[in-house]
């Protein structure tokens, strides 16, 4: 029976809710999960359906499952887009969050750099499936980069270029991090090169009330990587926090 508030966990791009299977299974006597599909991506309605691919809209869409699901304050995780995504949420419905849990993720908006990084990511994604993991990972976890590669296949193409889309013209969060004031954990893998620890070194320095743990033999998707460090974590985190 679960003993904590709801945890909605928002996963990474290019792949899809199944990033947090791990979370699902092993976390199950802690706290009721969900990991919800931003819209386009793990067989939700195609991309035809959505005139508006922004972060903001994304928000808006996490609003609507909560309220489907009769989901009023909860805990909120997210890696990566994941995270972009929390921090959206949070400027629109502070309300309805008991607090964070962002893995891998960074506050600042994209540089042109990075922006031109995003394309050549997903292209080598597409291709190797290795881009987000670390070289523990592709050593010891071939099926698993396997499983990676096909769920970032599975995306339909303009989905895919939507959310790349939102994600390059995102608003800079920074600004927003001395509001946060619920609990916060942060996570990096201590082999992350997309967003390395340094990025949530960073965001601990302006949130009120966060801790960051490094997850070591792990990349940009320390969560599916490694659940076996990630998940007591997120038990002891969501057990600190009242329950209300």
């Amino acid at each position: 029976m679960p003993v904590t508030l709801p945890l909605v966990l928002l996963h990474a791009f290019p792949l899809d809710g199944r990033m947090w299977r791990e979370q699902v299974r092993g976390l199950s006597d802690v706290a009721q999960i969900y990991a919800p599909n931003v819209r386009g991506f793990g067989g939700s309605v195609g991309c035809a359906n959505y005139p508006d691919w922004s972060i903001g809209a994304f928000a808006f869409d996490l609003l609507l499952y909560l309220d489907r699901h009769g989901l009023d304050r909860v805990v909120l995780g997210g890696c990566s887009m994941g995270g972009y995504i929390c921090f959206e949420f949070w400027r629109r419905y502070p309300a309805r969050v008991a607090g964070f849990v962002l893995c891998d993720t960074r506050a600042e908006a994209d540089t042109e750099e990075i922006r031109a990084r995003r394309y050549q990511q997903i292209e080598r994604i597409r291709k190797e499936g290795t881009a987000l993991v670390s070289p523990h990972t592709r050593h010891h976890s071939p099926q698993l980069v396997e499983e990676l590669k096909s769920w970032a296949l599975s995306a339909h193409p303009e989905s895919v270029i939507g959310v790349l889309q939102a994600l390059a013209m995102r608003p800079d969060s920074t600004e927003t991090l001395p509001t946060i004031d619920v609990p916060v954990l942060l996570i990096y893998g201590e082999d992350d090169q997309v967003t390395p620890k340094e990025c949530g070194m960073k965001m601990l320095e302006s949130l009120p009330q966060a801790k960051l743990e490094v997850i070591p033999q792990a990349g940009h998707l320390s969560p599916i990587e490694r659940p076996d460090l990630v998940n007591p974590l997120l038990a002891d985190f969501l057990m600190s926090l009242p329950k209300c």
